[in-house]
């Protein structure tokens, strides 16, 4: 089977298509695949800012270089002479292809693939299995992140829990929410800190876009975090329909205190 077989199989973008295919495994550099890819006869190019199609500018004398998906942990790179295009809306810039965007090298394809691997392993192995940067691991984590973000879906949310974890040595922790509905079980938040504040800031975000009645916060049924007197001051104010159910482990461990300081008291 050819390469270019397998990656229109993989990778059919519309208004494209791939031209020379090459492997190329002599000279000092590592053996990599490169993949020209052209604009189909007669399609004309978008805008990157509103996708609209438009009239073609100028093009680029030399192609621009894109990281996809290794095969066989073989890295492969996509090479396009960029188009600009004459926008009525945003003048003349850059036009938009369907396998990058903004001026990333690394293909959706491969940020895609490298987030999945980042859940799996760390993100040193990860570039050091698949032949790449700690960079792009990174930045293929924080895209991924970005997208999901600005894409979720925050109604419907019943039930959360609130916690802290130790970030750094020493006392430096981060806010944690949860949502722990039947069914639908997700990190909603990170804030830096463990002050009012912090649970402030989240549930700012957390009722972005709702108001009176229609908060989010005010929908929240069942909150539960430990005895944190910050945390404990927030949601009485915030989630004013919601019963705080308290951690038990820590419910039990003041209740130890208590009854060890009052025997101590009685000798």
């Amino acid at each position: 089977m050819l390469l270019k077989t397998i990656l229109n199989f993989v990778a059919n973008y519309k208004s494209f298509r791939f031209g020379k295919v090459a492997f190329n495994e002599k000279g000092s550099e590592t053996p990599h695949i490169t993949a020209e890819i052209f604009p189909r006869k007669n399609s004309k190019a978008t805008c990157s800012e509103c996708g609209k199609k438009c009239p073609t500018y100028d093009t680029a004398k030399t192609p621009r270089q894109f990281e996809f998906v290794p095969l066989w942990n073989i890295p492969v790179f996509f090479l396009y002479k960029m188009r600009r295009v004459t926008c009525p809306e945003h003048g003349v810039i850059v036009e938009g292809v369907s396998w990058g965007d903004g001026k990333c090298t690394q293909t959706i394809e491969q940020r895609q693939f490298l987030a999945n691997w980042a859940r799996r392993l760390s993100w040193s192995e990860v570039a050091e299995c698949f032949n790449t940067t700690f960079g792009k691991v990174f930045r293929a984590v924080q895209w991924i992140v970005d997208w999901g973000l600005k894409h979720r879906n925050l109604d419907g949310v019943e039930s959360i829990g609130v916690d802290e974890v130790q970030i750094r040595k020493g006392h430096h922790y981060a806010t944690l929410v949860y949502q722990l509905d039947a069914g639908n079980k997700r990190l909603l938040g990170i804030e830096e800190g463990r002050t009012e504040e912090s649970l402030e800031t989240f549930f700012e975000e957390f009722d972005e876009g709702t108001e009176g009645a229609e908060k989010r916060s005010l929908k929240v049924k069942w909150v539960c975090s430990d005895m944190w007197k910050p945390y404990l001051n927030v949601i009485g104010k915030v989630c004013t329909n919601a019963l705080n159910i308290l951690d038990r482990f820590h419910v039990k461990g003041h209740l130890t205190d208590a009854v060890n300081e009052t025997r101590k008291s009685d000798v």
